[in-house]
């Protein structure tokens, strides 16, 4: 029974993309199996997502682990002190993704640093400093600053930081990236299903209000199911689009109007078509109350014949006797 109902619910996701007369029928579903679906649809949708961020942030630690131990020979740490290679400046790059600067020749406290920062500041990026590590937004133009001998303090000391990244294998990084993936499925599901509730209520009122200025008997529920199966196609080419975004950088500007005039169309549509059944079945049921009505007017006909009939057979026996 269970495996039945798997397999009605992936033939409705199919359904909901090609197939704009089964929408009567999604209307009319319970709601359980809405909330079904829709659990299907996110749940593959965040783990292609998450599978597409865990190739992407292994890719990221494995270079930044090779061009550590690449680049970096030295790490001395005292007192809250860094040094790394002798104090000589160090640059990893990774495309759009994360730009690492190592400087401990100079510490937070030069009058000069936020100079400094925009100079070299055209992304994100995590700068090494003698005595601080400052992680900068390049959107928001703010800078976090995490100081050694604070975070010494709490157990957390920034050389075995490096020492850990110099040493770490391929195997280890491995297992990073499943707890990545783990953690993306984790977030991503409920992000995604919070943020896909939220469409499927949104385009649901757009429903309501598209039926009543068309006229068709469509309650909140069935407005709320057609929104449901209309949103699929707009969460396949989200997850497609933010996987492509995620892997080469690649951004449409104006996609998110994109998703919300597929669902739109498809709730339009959808809705036009249950009117246009109600229409064609209200002229079928009006050509049988005709046919009916037909059939009626000439069995009275028939009828009062018939009693005009034997009135005058009865009129002609009287007359006989």
């Amino acid at each position: 029974m269970q495996q039945r109902v798997e397999l009605e619910i992936f033939k409705n996701l199919i359904d909901s993309i090609v197939k704009f007369e089964k929408y009567e029928e999604f209307a009319t579903h319970k709601l359980k199996h809405t909330i079904l679906y829709t659990i299907l649809l996110v749940f593959i949708s965040s783990i292609i997502i998450s599978i597409v961020l865990t190739i992407k942030s292994f890719s990221v630690v494995q270079l930044i682990s090779s061009e550590f131990k690449e680049k970096i020979y030295s790490v001395e740490y005292n007192d809250g002190i860094l040094s790394i290679n002798n104090n000589n400046f160090v640059q990893i790059n990774y495309d759009q993704f994360i730009n690492i600067i190592i400087d401990t020749s100079i510490d937070s406290n030069q009058n000069n640093l936020q100079e400094y920062i925009k100079d070299i500041n055209n992304k994100n990026m995590i700068i090494f400093l003698k005595n601080e590590c400052i992680i900068t937004d390049f959107i928001s133009d703010e800078n976090n600053k995490y100081n050694y001998k604070e975070m010494q303090d709490k157990g957390l000391e920034i050389n075995r930081l490096f020492l850990d990244i110099l040493n770490t294998k391929k195997i280890e990084l491995i297992g990073i990236s499943l707890i990545f993936f783990i953690l993306f499925e984790f977030f991503i599901l409920i992000i995604y299903g919070i943020d896909f509730f939220i469409y499927a209520v949104f385009f649901a009122l757009i429903g309501k209000l598209t039926s009543i200025i068309l006229k068709v008997p469509l309650k909140f529920k069935e407005n709320y199911n057609i929104s449901t199966h209309a949103l699929t196609l707009s969460t396949i080419l989200q997850t497609i689009y933010i996987s492509i975004n995620f892997l080469t950088g690649f951004n449409i500007k104006y996609f998110y109007i994109m998703y919300m005039g597929v669902t739109d169309i498809y709730i339009i549509t959808a809705i036009l078509i249950i009117k246009t059944d109600m229409i064609k079945r209200k002229l079928e049921v009006d050509k049988i109350i005709e046919e009916q009505k037909k059939i009626k007017k000439e069995y009275d006909e028939w009828n009062n014949n018939l009693k005009d009939k034997d009135a005058q057979d009865k009129r002609d026996l009287y007359k006989n006797e």
